[in-house]
């Protein structure tokens, strides 16, 4: 997305405390996503502006862009955040670890329960399994941080995650829509069931709750706030030297060769944080890069 000579202008008003491989992560197109999704489509506001602490749930939690929402939730805005992540580890990242979660959901853990009780069900019935059963923790969750409903839901994954979050919104709730994990590598050309919801399904599932609820959901591309991304680096930077954002360590794989699967990897949730492949050893200094242009 950025050229050379972006690259290096941001280097060079990056504090020289931060890695260049940041750029990869907290400050490239990774946070650039968690701050405007969560900031500027979920709207976030402190407890000194309400009766209350915000209550948020992100989805893909352990992730390099949910990662970041979380904690932006947590330690910036004072929320109570709830993550859902596909493993006990990043599960314990994310309370024990980074701390910008009061609560989790084991999702994957929840998925082979269900599987393994479901015996013969077809893959509509495993849907309705899945989403009954997330909906059973979903409450427990809310209930352990002594909560009602959901304020903002940060969804990258979609499927029954997103429909059962919907049904649990409070009042002029933002449901921003990063991404959805669970359907990209559905076929499009045939006909959708209850296990592959389209958009226009779930507003139909819970349009008069919407309605009522005054709720926004809303898509996001962060190419779309492009002209603020100068400001929003300078945020980000200053929220990890405060020690408000911790960025994970790059889950680097060596060599173009393993790109492939590292790809693969991601798809399966076999990563922590900020996937990079490392294509090479060579460090080019910025006055050689400066001199090249």
């Amino acid at each position: 997305i950025e050229t050379w000579s972006e690259l290096v202008d941001n280097h060079q008003q990056t504090p020289r405390e931060l890695p260049l491989t940041i750029h990869l992560s907290v400050l490239g197109t990774t946070g650039l996503t968690a701050y405007f999704g969560f900031i500027h489509v979920g709207c976030p506001r402190l407890p000194s502006e309400t009766k209350r602490p915000e209550v948020v749930l992100v989805n893909a939690a352990a992730g390099a862009v949910g990662s970041i929402v979380c904690q932006i939730a947590k330690n910036v805005y004072g929320c109570k955040v709830i993550g859902v992540a596909g493993s006990d580890a990043k599960c314990r990242l994310l309370i024990d670890d980074l701390k910008c979660c009061d609560a989790v959901i084991n999702y994957r853990e929840m998925e082979n329960e269900v599987e393994r009780g479901a015996g013969t069900a077809d893959p509509a019935e495993l849907f309705a399994l899945k989403s009954t059963e997330f909906q059973k923790r979903l409450r427990r969750v809310l209930k352990q941080i002594d909560a009602k409903g959901l304020d903002i839901v940060f969804d990258n994954v979609g499927g029954y995650q997103l429909n059962e979050c919907l049904s649990r919104l409070n009042y002029f709730a933002r449901v921003a829509i990063c991404g959805a994990i669970s359907g990209y590598n559905n076929d499009l050309t045939k006909q959708q069931t209850d296990n592959n919801v389209s958009p226009t399904g779930l507003y139909m599932k819970h349009g008069m709750a919407i309605i009522s609820l005054r709720a926004k959901i809303q898509g996001f591309i962060v190419l779309d706030y492009i002209k603020e991304w100068s400001n929003a680096k300078k945020d980000l930077a200053r929220w990890v030297l405060e020690g408000k954002i911790r960025y994970q360590k790059e889950d680097i794989r060596d060599g173009l060769e393993n790109a492939p699967s590292a790809l693969v990897d991601l798809f399966h949730g076999n990563n922590n944080g900020k996937l990079i492949v490392k294509v090479g050893e060579q460090q080019v200094k910025r006055k050689e890069i400066v001199s090249r242009l």
